[in-house]
């Protein structure tokens, strides 16, 4: 298995972006204490059993080449991060999914342009494009999960020339 810093660029931003989320705790002046859950980022990190404890996943989606070029060394990638809360916790869940959201845009707010930037390593550009509440079927009322999902677009580059 390569080193973490061998691993492509959009896979360490999803590690990235997973760190960023582990720090949101109450403790830290949150209102959930969402970091404190799973976070996933492979499907091979759920074992398929019901759970009653909200959990986080993070995924990449389209990932383009830096400037239509063919090399992948600075590419831009559309990001997803579900924060999922089972409804049969005996909390309220959509309740909890709104904070939860609200601080997944507050963690995800970085400093972008300046000296001090707060970007993660790795990042040139992070922008928020969307964020939703949603029940996890159609049908709201039976669903048995709800759902606050945000979406960015980012931009990345290596730091390390691949072997």
């Amino acid at each position: 298995m390569p080193a973490p810093e061998l691993e492509p660029i959009t896979w360490r931003a999803l590690v990235a972006l997973a760190d960023v989320v582990r720090g949101i705790t109450t403790a830290a002046g949150y209102r959930t204490d969402l970091g404190a859950g799973k976070v996933v980022l492979d499907d091979e990190e759920v074992d398929g059993d019901e759970t009653d404890d909200a959990c986080t996943f993070i995924d990449a989606g389209d990932i383009d080449p830096a400037a239509g070029g063919k090399r992948f060394d600075s590419p831009s990638v559309d990001i997803t991060i579900e924060f999922v809360v089972p409804r049969r916790t005996g909390v309220q869940a959509k309740l909890l999914a709104h904070r939860g959201c609200a601080d997944l845009i507050r963690a995800l707010n970085f400093k972008t342009t300046g000296r001090d930037t707060n970007l993660p390593q790795g990042f040139t550009s992070f922008e928020l494009t969307g964020a939703r509440l949603r029940g996890y079927t159609d049908e709201e009322q039976a669903a048995s999960f709800v759902i606050a999902q945000v979406t960015a677009r980012a931009g990345l580059t290596e730091l390390h020339s691949p072997a």
